[in-house]
């Protein structure tokens, strides 16, 4: 953002601008929008008296990037550890915040699972036990996984206006007493509007 200052030097008679970048990014900008409005103030300005040197609107396009706030979007990642232990079936459950969209899931086995099981399935749901965001996933070995979100998940209507409940599982097939770690990352985008 830029803020154009004009100043009469005194001593020489000469009109000064000075133009001044705004340090911050655009979401991290501290001024709420519209209130940026500098206006000529001395009668000597070459600058036409009460022009608004930044506008509402250019408050706003630089404060969320562009045109309409509700079009612009926040990433957020959340982490959540599924520790097994003998092989018992671990779940857990986050809420998406009311309007959140474009769901991504990655899961990191920091170490493979003992007991030498088949299979280590995980799974992201909107019900218990679900798979109607991310479907059986093996993640026995070490490694890093990007989640293949399922087709039929509808993105921009996932949390419309209402918090929803989304579920982790993790169930071992096979194997002896299996256990070990996987760390589920949800990652989400929620509207820069009002966040």
């Amino acid at each position: 953002m830029l803020i154009v200052s004009e100043m009469r030097d005194t001593h020489r008679g000469r009109l000064r601008r000075a133009v001044f970048l705004c340090p911050f990014p655009p979401l991290l900008n501290p001024l709420p929008p519209g209130r940026l409005v500098l206006r000529r103030a001395d009668t000597h300005s070459r600058i036409p008296k009460g022009t608004p040197m930044a506008t509402t609107d250019q408050a706003e396009f630089n404060r969320f990037g562009a045109g309409d706030p509700t079009n612009v979007f926040v990433r957020i990642d959340k982490r959540v550890d599924l520790v097994m232990t003998l092989g018992a079936t671990v779940q857990a459950q986050i809420n998406l915040p009311a309007n959140a969209q474009r769901v991504m899931v990655a899961l990191e086995t920091p170490a493979a699972f003992s007991g030498s099981p088949t299979n280590i399935y995980t799974r992201v749901g909107l019900t218990s036990g679900g798979q109607e965001i991310v479907a059986d996933t093996d993640v026995k070995a070490q490694g890093h996984i990007a989640g293949s979100i399922a087709a039929s998940l509808n993105q921009t209507a996932l949390a419309a206006g209402a918090v929803t409940p989304v579920y982790l599982q993790c169930a071992a097939n096979g194997g002896t007493a299996p256990g070990g770690t996987v760390s589920v990352y949800v990652g989400y985008a929620v509207p820069a509007a009002g966040n």
